[in-house]
């Protein structure tokens, strides 16, 4: 791992003589350019008194409450799940979960590129439980439980991996983390350390000793600057989306994360990182239920128009869940397409993509108009070019549907069969065959599946793809397929969050 120096500055409001009163100390994470940097968690020690606690989240407050006697108790604010301890930890963290009566739960560990790494059912006994999460690599985590209807959500840093990836259980009855009992006097000397990711890894601060006696905001100035480090791949395959046009398609199903910085088509620079995925069959799956503005790992399913752009749209964010269709409606118009006077709430237009040209304005989303031409057996250019398959690479098994460029040629030990004939099973490849394949101009489209709000389904057997193109005021056009069967001018709820796969004009 990498390390990087971080410099705290520590600015005191004022002190303030000790009485009923609060001191608030404040952390704020900047990165090289001075632009907000997330901080995962921060530790605290208070030197004089002995004790030590751990705040997580970007927004982290720590109010010292200072009593009339001149003794004060650190306040925590309320968690999730109960507070992960250790926070940072090496090879794994705990945390403490408390329920009122006996309830099944679905515990799952994800890492923050939105995959999930572990996963175990169990009974919560009544009381408090204690989940242990085991990490296989440094980095942060975040764990989802499941139980009586409720996710809780904690977020923690692994700084040291132990191999393995794992969740285990048990049941102490009682509450043994995360009480507020520390006491605090003014001019205690206080240390602090913080923990910020960067490109998968936790970095840590150094420590900075100080005497707190008022209001302070402390800063993480961290010497980095966020970027990405997913490999850019070229697609050579050409295909004719309309008489005379054709596009290339992008390496690989679009993603996006809250960390970071992009520029985009309106000359600003906003939160975010956008990114395509490293390879073609590349799909988030279940890690799209974390989705949210407090989530930072990589999601993949977006409900329609979420570009980022503020079009008119209630719900215009990349990680919008709002539940009526009529919100995802760009320029207010219920009948108005992701192009001309809107095309900024197409995805591709209106962001910079990180491992896409690292500027706005080069990617699009296909018309319906222009997948149903892509996918015509009608078409003399696209006749015979499409069919399902599945890609078996690093033990796994991943379905979509296979596309061939206009101008094809079969590359020696691969096969290929037109059609649905045998669902996903109809063309079958191996790693070093489906790279052929690919080098020759295929492109697959996976099987990313379907989100409705924050549950994930289909994954790895259903493919639902946007348009830019309107259906109705609730609805907008998809390519949608599953084993068997296609549909190129399929229709879905605008609310559903659905795969972006980015296309570029060829350009002779």
């Amino acid at each position: 791992m990498k390390r990087f120096g971080i410099l705290i500055l520590l600015i005191c409001l004022g002190a303030v003589e000790v009485a009923a009163q609060s001191y608030t100390v404040r952390f704020r994470g900047v990165d090289s350019n001075n632009e907000t940097y997330r901080l995962d968690s921060i530790e605290i020690t208070d030197l004089t008194q002995g004790w030590s606690m751990v705040m997580v989240s970007p927004d982290t407050v720590l109010q010292l409450t200072v009593e009339t006697e001149g003794i004060a108790v650190a306040e925590r604010e309320a968690a999730v799940v109960g507070r992960p301890y250790p926070n940072p930890g090496e090879e794994a963290v705990r945390c403490d979960i408390a329920v009122r009566d006996n309830t099944r739960a679905k515990i799952k560990l994800y890492g923050s590129d939105g995959i999930m790494r572990a996963e175990s059912e169990a009974t919560l006994n009544k009381g408090v439980n204690t989940i242990e999460a085991r990490a296989d690599r440094c980095g942060m985590y975040w764990m989802m439980v499941e139980a009586d209807g409720q996710k809780s959500v904690a977020k923690f840093a692994i700084t040291k991996g132990s191999g393995r990836c794992g969740i285990s259980l048990s049941q102490s009855g009682k509450v043994t983390k995360g009480e507020n009992s520390e006491t605090f006097m003014a001019g205690d000397r206080m240390r602090f350390k913080g923990y910020a990711t960067f490109k998968g890894s936790s970095v840590s601060s150094a420590e900075r000793e100080e005497q707190v006696s008022g209001d302070c905001e402390i800063t993480l100035a961290l010497p980095i600057r966020y970027d990405d480090t997913a490999a850019t791949v070229t697609l050579t395959g050409r295909f004719s989306v309309g008489e005379g046009r054709q596009v290339s398609f992008s390496q690989g199903n679009l993603q996006y994360s809250t960390a970071g910085s992009h520029q985009t088509a309106s000359g600003s620079t906003v939160a975010g990182t956008w990114r395509f995925a490293a390879t073609q069959y590349e799909y988030i799956g279940e890690g799209n239920a974390m989705i949210g503005a407090g989530y930072d790992g990589y999601i993949d399913l977006f409900g329609w128009g979420t570009s980022g752009w503020s079009s008119g749209a209630t719900a215009y964010q990349p990680y919008s869940v709002n539940e009526d269709n009529s919100d995802y409606t760009p320029g207010g118009d219920g009948l108005t397409g992701l192009t001309e006077s809107t095309a900024n709430a197409d995805w591709g237009v209106y962001n910079a993509i990180s491992n896409g040209g690292g500027r706005p304005e080069q990617w699009r989303t296909l018309t319906t108009e222009e997948w149903q031409y892509l996918t015509d057996e009608n078409n003399e250019s696209r006749a015979g070019k499409k069919a399902q398959a599945t890609i078996n690479t690093d033990g796994a098994d991943y379905n979509g549907l296979l596309l061939l460029p206009d101008t094809f040629e079969l590359p020696d030990g691969c096969q290929y069969t037109a059609g649905f004939g045998n669902g996903y099973l109809t063309n079958q490849y191996d790693t070093e065959q489906w790279s052929a394949m690919e080098e020759a101009g295929a492109v697959f489209i996976t099987t990313s599946g379907r989100r409705n709000g924050t549950t994930v389904t289909h994954v790895n057997a259903r493919g639902i793809y946007w348009s830019s193109s309107p259906m109705d005021e609730s609805n907008a056009h998809t390519l949608f397929f599953v084993t068997g069967t296609m549909q190129s001018n399929a229709a879905e709820a605008r609310r559903i969050g659905a795969a972006v796969r980015l296309v570029k004009d060829v350009e002779e």
